[in-house]
């Protein structure tokens, strides 16, 4: 009997573009870890308009192309960086090699200083970092940077840390990525590797992303692409090998959520039920006359919005959106290891709020949705501090 695919053997790998459409001839490819995917090559038709007195339909003709689609993920540390990267248009910045650097440092109560070299060059006031190494345990983990005083000092907010000196080996980890306007695509093929087939998609570029922390379930999202076209073969069209994924754990809504900051601060006599973001970066496909498929993709306006449901304990958060009120919202998503990211969204306005009650025997919620906008100082919509390890990103 002649095999037939099973989504057991489905793979992903996927290859950046210095070209956009371009699949690269040279270096290496790496696996994505994937939950389900919907890329696709959409065909659109149209049927000939012709007169027939046997009232037949001429032909079938292909009037347009575009590779679309994307894929859902359980969230791990360091897997989808480069996608990350993408989707806000900018690139991570980074502490030291991929993110880590090892050092010999003294702390006081409020500051982290190196003994030499310039290891916090690439920190900024505000950002999260991860220590580890330090001889008193309350002094690892991770902080957040008050201002960089140089880039071998960082303070942090009072009593911080215990004071102790010359402690060798060291290690802080951090990387940066905050929204920006340079856009990037990938190759992503997919593998049907108990029939040996293979479906690449070239030019694609993330036009959303998702991000859902549900209570009693995982953390994961969405990546959605809009690309230029697609070829099928017997054979991977990728270059070198192919890399293996990360083998860091998956996080969940339960353990692995922290630090959820509104406005600055923790919420008070409440707990959150649900919280998620949705980021939309408003891309289009661009067609010409001669080509099946993109010729282009057009950049939009970045529109970042999502949505919480909380306990009922008090007014607050709905009066702020009666007041339509300025504020800010700061999670941490991190495994067991405390490997993770810390995604802040410096300014949002509450869009919509409802306190209902639904029916009998039920805990009133509410409902807020909200819509992120660019913060005047930062000029920023989104940062992720990536915080815990180093992560070599691939090419």
């Amino acid at each position: 009997m002649t095999g037939l695919a099973t989504t057991s053997r489905v793979g992903l790998r996927f290859r950046k573009e210095a070209n956009w459409g371009v699949t690269p001839t040279t270096g290496n490819h790496k696996s994505l870890r994937l939950v389900s995917e919907s890329l696709n090559f959409n065909i659109g038709t149209d049927s000939s308009k012709e007169i027939r007195s046997d009232r037949q339909t001429t032909d079938l003709i292909q009037i347009s192309a575009s590779a679309e689609g994307g894929f859902n993920f359980e969230l791990s540390y360091g897997e989808y960086d480069p996608i990350f990267s993408s989707a806000l248009q900018a690139d991570w910045v980074e502490a030291g090699t991929d993110g880590e650097s090892t050092m010999t440092a003294t702390f006081t109560t409020t500051a982290l200083t190196a003994s030499a070299g310039t290891p916090f060059v690439n920190i900024e006031d505000g950002q999260w970092v991860s220590i580890s190494g330090a001889v008193n345990e309350a002094n690892n983990g991770i902080k957040q940077v008050l201002t960089k005083t140089s880039s071998s000092i960082l303070t942090f907010a009072a009593s911080t840390f215990t004071a102790e000196s010359g402690t060798a080996n060291l290690k802080v980890s951090s990387a940066r990525l905050k929204n920006g306007v340079t856009q990037s695509s990938f190759t992503i093929e997919k593998e049907f590797a108990d029939i040996v087939q293979f479906i690449s998609y070239r030019g694609m570029m993330p036009s959303q992303m998702t991000l859902d922390v549900q209570s009693g379930s995982f953390a994961g999202g969405s990546f959605t692409f809009l690309g230029k076209d697609s070829a099928q073969a017997a054979v991977t069209v990728m270059p070198g090998t192919k890399g293996a994924s990360l083998s860091y754990p998956v996080m969940n809504s339960v353990n692995n959520v922290s630090n959820i900051l509104e406005n600055g601060a923790a919420l008070a006599n409440t707990f959150i039920k649900s919280l998620s973001l949705s980021l939309d970066n408003g891309l289009r496909g661009q067609d010409a006359i001669g080509v099946l498929g993109n010729v282009g993709i057009g950049n939009g306006n970045l529109n970042l919005s999502g949505s919480m449901d909380i306990y009922f304990a008090d007014a607050a958060l709905y009066q702020k959106f009666i007041n339509n009120t300025d504020s800010s919202l700061s999670f941490r998503l991190s495994d067991s290891a405390g490997r993770g990211y810390v995604f802040t969204l410096p300014r949002i306005k509450y869009s919509n709020a409802q306190i209902v009650a639904g029916g009998m025997n039920q805990d009133v919620m509410v409902s807020l949705s909200w819509q992120a906008i660019r913060h005047p100082t930062s000029g920023t919509t989104i940062i992720i501090d990536r915080v815990g390890a180093a992560v070599a990103l691939p090419i």
